[in-house]
């Protein structure tokens, strides 16, 4: 414990915040309960130690070398606390990267130096660590291990996904993200939702949270509609952004969308006193209840077409992200990030649905966001997808390449950009890792680092390559139906499905559930609003 202690103090986090671990420990508390406390925000106040715990006290396949804290006793005090399982995988993912970072690999019975392996070589052994163990049956509430769902609208097509995370999935734990979305009319809502991963009823909180909100914006429009102030209040959105017109209108949608987060906030408390003295949840949580264990992000965010652009408002409460990209424009220029990720008072706090704070309007307002401008596509994500493309800023148009290089989405084509079958010619193959669910099962992805690397070109000339997205686009086909075919077709039979008429969202969900990067192991949730009539 000293040593451990000692490590935290030396990449500078404050002695009564180390205090509070060795207290924690002390008090036998599970790891688990640990990192609830540090999610709320008790000792946070320092990116290096959020980072520190996010990458070695989450039970993962991913060990990286932490330069502030290098000293093994930490990592031996981690490992002590984890299952023998995780510690298999802990312990093997940290010795593959250590010596891939020492540029040798050391044999068991001599010490020859050899050809280092490549990051893929290391995700590719440990990917086949992760096992599949169905949610607990004691849960009295659980999620299906994947949702999704889709809106046909005249204007737009929108597709979302959820899957449960490989931690999940390795633990047996339930998938506690949800999502919904709703068409009034020409105004599209949608909610994403994370339920906080230490709290036990989160999943439930997410869910009912979710369809609160849609449920209130879509009454709300509807009010407009009967009080005949829906078509003026359209009207004002379009006047120009500095009149006090659009001021006017986009008074009525911060409205709407605050009010719609309070009936979220309501509908927690509410799920809370219903199961509060229910045998089965309190048998299951050996302890008496506590609305936090409902706790939950969410992020709503309502769009509606106005002349030849889009008018997009959000609020979001917690971490993940929601961004506009304009797929038309440079790729440095083309996300607007319309949110802003954990809110709380100390770097690394994520504040969540059940704080008392979010039912007051002055709260709210500050996390409300507007935007009109001309959009192609909105993307609304939890931490399990927005993570992945950190700092969101930078990498979200990584995302959107991604998503387009699996099939995905549409590409929008490129005539100034001309093939160069050079640059085709040393497109990579897609790469396969095992499935989590079935190692024996590997599902082809394309990775736009991969083949913007592979090609010789910056992932920003590959954002503005059509001719290069649709080649590699083409070569995932190919793999998908030849070399890929034994597998996926695995796949497919067991969801009844065919590989010639996968929806988009279930295009996404495959790709949500298979894609790897190194220290992603959450829960995914993605949705896509791809606008039809404005990509350039």
């Amino acid at each position: 414990m000293e040593n451990l202690c000692e490590a935290l103090k030396n990449i500078g986090l404050p002695d009564e915040s180390v205090e509070f671990i060795r207290k924690s420990i002390d008090d036998s508390k599970t790891m688990d309960a640990v990192i609830e406390e540090i999610e709320n925000g008790k000792i946070f106040d320092k990116d290096s130690f959020s980072e520190f715990f996010r990458k070695n006290f989450r039970i993962i396949p991913n060990i990286s070398n932490i330069s502030q804290c290098s000293e093994n006793s930490v990592r031996n005090v981690v490992q002590d606390n984890n299952s023998d399982d995780n510690k298999k995988i802990s312990d093997d993912e940290k010795s593959v990267a250590e010596n891939q970072d020492n540029k040798k690999i050391a044999d068991t019975d001599k010490a020859d130096e050899k050809k280092p392996l490549s990051n893929t070589e290391v995700t590719q052994h440990t990917a086949s660590l992760w096992k599949y163990q169905p949610v607990n049956p004691d849960e009295p509430e659980t999620n299906e291990e994947y949702i999704i769902n889709s809106l046909h609208l005249p204007y737009a097509d929108i597709i979302g996904a959820s899957v449960r995370g490989k931690k999940h999935k390795h633990d047996g734990s339930d998938r506690d993200d949800w999502f919904e979305m709703r068409d009034i009319g020409e105004i599209a809502v949608i909610a994403v939702s994370d339920g906080a991963g230490s709290k036990k009823f989160s999943g439930i909180g997410a869910k009912v949270s979710c369809k609160a909100a849609v449920e209130a914006a879509e009454k709300l429009v509807m009010k407009l509609h009967s009080d005949g102030n829906y078509e003026k209040t359209i009207e004002n959105i379009s006047a120009p952004l500095n009149s006090p017109e659009f001021m006017n209108g986009c008074g009525v949608f911060a409205d709407i969308i605050q009010q719609s987060v309070i009936a979220a906030y309501d509908a927690v408390q509410n799920a809370f006193e219903e199961r509060k003295s229910r045998y089965e949840y309190l048998e299951f949580l050996k302890r008496d209840m506590n609305v936090r264990d409902f706790s939950a992000t969410l992020l709503l965010m309502i769009t509606v077409p106005v002349n030849d652009e889009q008018f997009v408002i959000s609020c979001q409460i917690g971490d993940g992200m929601i961004a506009a990209v304009s797929s038309f424009m440079p790729c440095s220029e083309a996300v607007k990030l319309l949110g802003e990720a954990d809110g709380g008072a100390f770097a690394g706090e994520t504040d969540f649905l059940t704080s008392e704070s979010m039912k007051r309007r002055e709260t709210l307002m500050g996390r409300t966001r507007i935007a009109r401008r001309k959009i192609s596509d909105i993307l609304i994500m939890t931490d399990g997808v927005a993570d992945d493309y950190y700092p969101n800023a930078s990498q979200l148009s990584r995302l959107y390449t991604d998503l387009q290089l699996n099939n995905i989405i549409p590409v929008r084509d490129n005539p100034d950009k001309k093939a160069d079958n050079d640059i085709i010619s040393r497109i990579p193959e897609p790469v396969s890792y095992p499935w989590v669910n079935d190692n024996n099962i590997e599902i082809a992805i394309n990775y736009s680092s991969e083949i913007a690397q592979s090609c010789g070109i910056s992932t920003e000339d590959l954002w503005q390559n059509s001719a290069v997205i649709n080649a590699a686009r083409e070569k995932l086909r190919k793999a998908d139906n030849i070399s890929g075919e034994k597998q996926l077709k695995t796949w497919l039979d067991r969801k009844k499905l065919s590989a010639d008429n996968l929806s988009g969202e279930e295009k996404l969900k495959i790709w949500l559930d298979n894609y790897v990067e190194r220290g992603s192991f959450d829960d995914r949730t993605l949705v896509v609003c791809s606008l039809s009539g404005n990509r350039g």
